[in-house]
């Protein structure tokens, strides 16, 4: 609530600014929480993209072999 000066200003009382930084703080707040879900969820994605290639590699090698060897107990 804004209080009238003696020179014709109009100034914001304590209590009004305490509450409009409280609001601004709180919605930044929520801003910081919804970007660490949103970052949390993309390493998840990123974990299980990585856990897929290192079992792909894993298993890379073994295919050319048992391809190969299919070929040499065929002739």
């Amino acid at each position: 609530m804004p209080i009238e000066m003696s020179w014709g200003w109009r100034v914001p009382s304590m209590r009004a600014v305490s509450e409009a930084w409280q609001k601004t703080a709180a919605a930044r707040v929520k801003e910081i929480d919804a970007e660490r879900d949103r970052t949390r969820a993309a390493l998840a994605e990123a974990g299980e993209v990585l856990r897929r290639r290192l079992i792909g590699l894993e298993q890379y090698p073994e295919a050319p072999a048992t391809a190969m060897y299919g070929l040499w107990t065929s002739v």
